[in-house]
């Protein structure tokens, strides 16, 4: 026999057992790869699924903390309104009582003037509009 022969021989002998392999252990790895596929999908969907949840949680919360805060800031808007309010009544009450002291002071101005005393000090015009 030719070494080209031998070498021939070997050659296919090789590719046939390569083959033989190939189909032997074709459907336990493919098997295998599908189950390892399988696995890391549903790996990956419950880590998804647990991203979404803290996700969703974090969400809330800052939600939560948001309304809170909503709620405090509308309580202040109210009291803050109330306390207007109130300072709007007593700056109107302080005005009037202004406003008739005032008159006063000019009434007993002119009985001064009228008895001809004059008097050592004479107010500024004063007007709640300045």
């Amino acid at each position: 026999m030719d070494w080209t022969a031998v070498v021939a021989i070997i050659g296919a002998l090789s590719g046939l057992s390569g083959l033989v392999g190939v189909v032997v252990f074709y459907k336990p790895t493919k098997r295998k790869i599908i189950a390892e596929a399988v696995h890391l999908e549903a790996s990956a969907k419950h880590e998804a699924a647990d991203v979404v949840e803290h996700t969703l949680d974090g969400a809330f919360k800052l939600i939560e903390r948001l309304q809170s805060s909503q709620t405090a800031t509308e309580q202040k808007m109210k009291d803050l309104q109330c306390e207007n309010d109130n300072f709007k009544k007593r700056l109107e009450k302080a005005l009037r009582r202004i406003e008739n002291l005032m008159q006063g002071i000019r009434i007993l101005f002119n009985q001064l003037k009228a008895n001809r005393i004059e008097p050592a000090w004479e107010p500024d015009e004063w007007s709640d509009e300045q």
